[in-house]
């Protein structure tokens, strides 16, 4: 029995540095840059040429703006990989998840400083799901599965609990619009944890998320909060973007 752990446990260590390995190599990333298309080169470069644009025409020069330029510019890379079911995207999506940390708990954003934990950590996870299931099926890229109707219930139910229970928490942490704040955290566990098993109801999820950070940073860019201004934009970015990469696997899978 406890042979079968230790084994289990190896097995997934292993696989998991492999994936951290190929998501942060060069070479394995140039090649899954192949994939491309001319589509994404394009969404890729407006999204990039977007960021830096109102980074400079903001003449916000601050750390907090700087931090969330590196914040925008990795997440919209990582965006590109999520879209085409590429595993690069979890070493941009780490670095980027680090940045939006430093920012949420810059601005005292207790809801998305939590997200942010959670997402730094659910990178690993991910590499080790999307890794094996590379390893599985011999492929390069992860393929959308579909949850079943009383899945996808169970699911909503979760979320909906783990609302209630953590707009307390924030509420009493005077966080910025704590009703808003409160459904991050849920919103993108299920996210991640849907993305991490290759599911392409992940989509709904963040699209919420993003509507509800365009109507958070508004209120932020309005109080004078630093860096607001581009990371208002890069989630306006990540909402269209959103949409596109729930096309996408919807239509190739």
């Amino acid at each position: 029995m406890s042979n079968s752990i230790l084994t289990k446990t190896k097995s997934v260590f292993e696989t998991t540095f492999e994936g951290l390995i190929h998501a942060f190599s060069p070479k394995y990333e140039a090649r899954e840059v192949k994939q491309f298309t001319k589509i994404d080169w394009l969404l890729l470069v407006i999204m990039l040429v977007a960021q830096i644009a109102i980074f400079f025409s903001a003449h916000d020069y601050s750390t907090g703006a700087i931090i969330s330029l590196v914040a925008g510019l990795t997440m919209v890379v990582s965006l590109i990989f999520v879209n085409k079911g590429l595993l690069a995207n979890y070493a941009w999506g780490l670095i980027s998840a680090i940045a939006w940390l430093i920012i949420a708990m810059m601005n005292h954003q207790i809801g998305s400083t939590y997200t942010q934990y959670f997402y730094i950590i659910m990178q690993f996870v991910g590499m080790y799901f999307w890794q094996k299931d590379l390893n599985t099926t011999h492929s390069d890229r992860v393929h959308a599965k579909r949850l079943t109707r009383i899945q996808f219930v169970l699911v909503l139910v979760a979320a909906v609990i783990l609302y209630f229970v953590l707009n307390q928490n924030i509420a009493a942490n005077h966080g910025v619009l704590p009703l808003f704040e409160a459904a991050l955290l849920p919103l993108g566990i299920v996210g991640q944890i849907l993305m991490s098993f290759g599911q392409r109801s992940q989509w709904l999820f963040w699209i919420t998320i993003n509507v509800l950070n365009v109507v958070i940073y508004i209120y932020l860019l309005q109080q004078g909060q630093a860096g607001a201004t581009t990371m208002l934009t890069t989630n306006i970015i990540m909402l269209l973007n959103s949409f596109y990469g729930a096309y996408q696997w919807m239509k190739e899978n």
